[in-house]
């Protein structure tokens, strides 16, 4: 699975959630996230807690570089009892590399994910993760870039990493 993604930094999210409302109405969901990012040769591995109550386990791979870039990654559902195993086991065989925790308001336009996001430790961000698959790498891009144009984020400086980067840079 692909997306193409944009990560920026803002002051003020309500601008943006302003925005947001204007072009898709009410978010689709408000979440509390932790992502758990294990020590791996490459690319990254998370395991995701959603609302103390949903799992994922996230692998996925891309450039760190500035801009929107492509994303390739596979995304597994797990129960509680299952995530908690896993946890343990990738902890004992991985390490942990850092947890980031957040608070997520999402928003969808069309294939775009909108997410706000209030990182604890580094502040609030706009995330944007377009998805490629079932169409064509330009029919997304144009997307990607219409949602960015909307938002006004086509003037805000984009990061290349990832939050896990940001926080590990701070010592967090």
């Amino acid at each position: 699975m692909q997306n193409i993604e944009l990560k920026v930094k803002v002051r003020d999210l309500r601008t943006v959630q302003a925005a947001c409302r204007h072009l898709v109405g009410a978010a689709r969901d408000t979440l509390r996230q932790t992502d758990v990012y294990f020590k791996v040769p490459t690319g990254r591995l998370k395991l995701r807690e959603i609302n103390h109550a949903h799992y994922e386990l996230i692998s996925y791979t891309r450039p760190d570089r500035t801009g929107s870039r492509t994303s390739t990654y596979q995304r597994a559902h797990l129960t509680s009892d299952t995530a908690n195993i896993l946890k343990t086991q990738l902890t004992e065989a991985l390490g942990v590399l850092v947890s980031v925790g957040k608070h997520r308001e999402l928003f969808i336009y069309r294939n775009t994910r909108i997410h706000l996001d209030d990182v604890w430790g580094l502040g609030t961000f706009v995330e944007l993760e377009t998805a490629v698959d079932g169409r064509s790498q330009e029919e997304a891009q144009q997307e990607h870039d219409d949602v960015i144009s909307f938002l006004g984020l086509d003037t805000s400086k984009s990061l290349a990493g990832s939050y896990s980067d940001l926080l590990l840079r701070l010592g967090l």
